[in-house]
């Protein structure tokens, strides 16, 4: 449901988006940083196609997928799984890999100056505070 809008997202990631499913709207802000250079590549990541644009990384998909969560919020599998639905992400990565690459990206986006994210500990539960 969210691939097409995913290259939609990040053809103008300098400016917010609505992402819209299940008659619902989500809001996500602008990337921090536009598209860069377009003839650039992108680095090579594990879970990430290698024929994304190369200002898309997995620190951006995953605070875009925690947006996505049901009233913002969700456990750490929730986010896995509106990951998967990214255009950008590999369809054979396990399990395993992508909730190890989102457990650390949502840690990083938590930590940051402005966190989009906070970890509940006594609901075990993701919190998406942009909203």
């Amino acid at each position: 449901a969210f691939r097409q809008q995913d290259v939609e997202r990040y053809s103008v990631p300098e400016k917010p988006f609505v992402y819209i499913f299940n008659n619902m709207k989500c809001v996500v802000g602008p990337m921090k940083r536009g598209p860069g250079n377009p003839s650039s590549k992108p680095r090579d990541h594990p879970i990430l196609k290698s024929d994304r644009p190369a200002h898309v990384n997995l620190l951006c998909l995953v605070r875009d997928a925690a947006a996505k969560l049901p009233g913002g919020v969700g456990t750490r599998p929730d986010v896995c799984l509106l990951l998967r639905d990214s255009a950008f992400i590999v369809e054979t990565v396990t399990d395993q890999v992508v909730s190890a690459k989102v457990s650390n990206a949502l840690d990083r986006l938590q930590s940051e100056l402005d966190p989009c994210v906070r970890f509940d500990p006594d609901q075990k539960l993701w919190l998406y505070l942009h909203r």
